[in-house]
């Protein structure tokens, strides 16, 4: 696993951004940024459970539309780069990134709504993040996680279509429990 600190260094160990506690460290040298950081993670818990909320709202895209605001708002925050701290992809955007492209294709999919329009900032982000090899090999197949969200969030009964040829236990993580 690689993680960038965002001021251009590559670690292997994720430890190394944990501190006593499980408490999150990054090393950047810029004070700003280190702040803001710290304060786009924290709200990431917020960002989660005000969108999955939003899937059961009478209005689902409107409920949703404030947490995308502030994901543009803070990708506007250095206009030095696509991500949230510049040129180089750092721990806030990897907090972010499965969570935007669930949201995305699920709204996309069941109330036709693009989170990005209107949110340049938002839609290059996505952009440069798909771009990224070692993201690639992480993704989901969002259409089964469409389904599965519908499942949980909607109620609706589908029988999920997982390969036959696969057992249930032998089917990667994500491709069970994308939610």
């Amino acid at each position: 696993l690689f993680l960038i600190d965002g001021c251009s260094s590559v670690s292997i160990s994720p430890s190394q951004y944990m501190g006593e506690a499980g408490t999150l460290i990054l090393k950047l040298q810029d004070a700003e940024k280190q702040k803001f950081a710290e304060e786009v993670i924290a709200y990431s818990d917020t960002f989660v459970r005000t969108e999955y909320a939003s899937f059961k709202a009478e209005d689902p895209v409107k409920e949703a539309g404030g947490g995308f605001d502030y994901l543009e708002a803070a990708l506007q925050k250095f206009d030095d780069g696509p991500f949230f701290l510049g040129q180089t992809i750092s721990l806030p955007d990897i907090t972010y990134a499965p969570f935007v492209e669930r949201f995305k294709g699920f709204f996309e999919d069941v109330w036709k709504y693009d989170i990005t329009s209107g949110r340049p900032a938002l839609a290059a982000w996505v952009e440069e993040i798909n771009k990224i090899d070692a993201y690639k090999q992480t993704k989901c197949d969002i259409n089964k996680t469409i389904q599965l969200y519908k499942i949980r969030f909607m109620g609706e009964k589908w029988i999920l279509d997982f390969s036959l040829n696969e057992r249930f236990d032998q089917i990667p993580f994500c491709n069970r429990v994308c939610v």
